[in-house]
């Protein structure tokens, strides 16, 4: 049983010895989902802060976060059915989707380019970056997906470098860091405590980029979206009122960077950059989506029209509940 799951259990026994009635009736009424995410960073405190506040349980979901080392192992993990949904790497879903799978986008929660690209000291260009050794998590990974786009935009062939599957995020971190490659992806809540370490410097701030990208969201099989979308739809509200939880509670959010090392001084900087990235109508947008398709050099990703990669019908459903206004205050 992982962390957050430990916490829902404990969270739901206090209220079951306090109200035993309200827990019976409830508990009944809880269904069960299984939700995918990769790489201990934004997507785990999110899902971390929900877990503690019940919120999923608040719309008749009794949700297990699993973490999957990989965006690649993550599909897998949907195609046999032993998750529901995932919560990052929607570039590498759609990958799949061009591959044939029947993967669809319900909601994007990040519609930018989050990280940095960080290289040991030495590298002081992107130029500098020729034969050098990047570590990715693995083919087709999202951090390989990006990896490759940031190489381009900055003038460069993919093949000038030498892209390495190292593992996840902490574990391209661990590989920078030991020199057993030079530079690579990491989480944006990472960067000052790689700086701090004086091993590395920051090549690029992906954030900096205004470029549109379906980075984070939700995604799952479609025929289960068919069969499901009442399940779906609350998903997703459930997502939006956690959303909405992490932006108006600063200290949750403070607290869960420093749980995973982050330091005091710069926690508050890295929490409000990571808040101001989430979107607070987190709905399956069809421009960002777009720009994944944009940079994939798959010829496939060139015909595929970004509607065609969506399922709308659990979105409208929580557009229609008036929830993203009741959450914010807007008419």
């Amino acid at each position: 049983m992982n962390f957050t799951s430990r916490v829902r259990s404990f969270a739901l026994l206090f209220l079951l010895l306090l109200f035993p009635s309200w827990g019976f009736s409830q508990t009944k009424k809880l269904e069960s989902i299984k939700i995918g995410y990769s790489g201990v960073g934004i997507a785990h405190d999110l899902l971390k802060i929900m877990g503690n506040k019940l919120i999923f349980e608040k719309h008749g979901l009794n949700a297990q976060s699993i973490y999957i080392g990989s965006g690649s192992l993550m599909n897998q993990a949907v195609v046999a059915g032993s998750i529901q949904f995932t919560t990052s790497d929607l570039p590498s879903q759609i990958q799949s989707a061009l591959a044939g799978i029947e993967f669809r986008i319900i909601s994007v929660t990040i519609d930018r380019l989050d990280g940095a690209i960080m290289a040991r000291k030495g590298i002081r260009t992107p130029q500098d970056l020729k034969g050098k050794k990047i570590a990715i998590s693995r083919f087709g990974s999202v951090s390989d997906i990006v990896t490759r786009m940031v190489l381009r935009h900055w003038g460069l062939d993919p093949k000038d470098v030498i892209l390495m599957q190292v593992g996840n995020t902490p574990t391209r971190i661990a590989a920078i860091l030991s020199g057993q490659v030079d530079g690579g992806l990491i989480n944006p809540t990472d960067v000052d405590r790689m700086t701090a370490s004086g091993c590395c410097v920051m090549l690029g701030d992906l954030g900096a980029l205004d470029i549109p990208y379906a980075r984070f969201g939700v995604a799952g099989l479609g025929n289960y979206f068919k069969a499901n979308t009442d399940t779906a739809a609350r998903v997703l509200a459930a997502f939006t009122e956690g959303i909405h939880y992490y932006k108006t509670h600063p200290e949750d959010g403070i607290a869960a960077l420093r749980s995973r090392g982050g330091d005091a001084q710069t926690a508050k900087e890295v929490y409000q950059k990571v808040a101001d990235s989430y979107r607070t109508r987190p709905d399956p947008d069809l421009i960002s989506i777009k720009g994944v398709l944009d940079s994939l050099p798959d010829e496939k990703a060139k015909k595929i029209r970004p509607d065609a990669l969506i399922d709308p019908a659990p979105w409208e459903r929580v557009a229609k509940s008036g929830l993203v206004e009741k959450l914010y205050g807007k008419k």
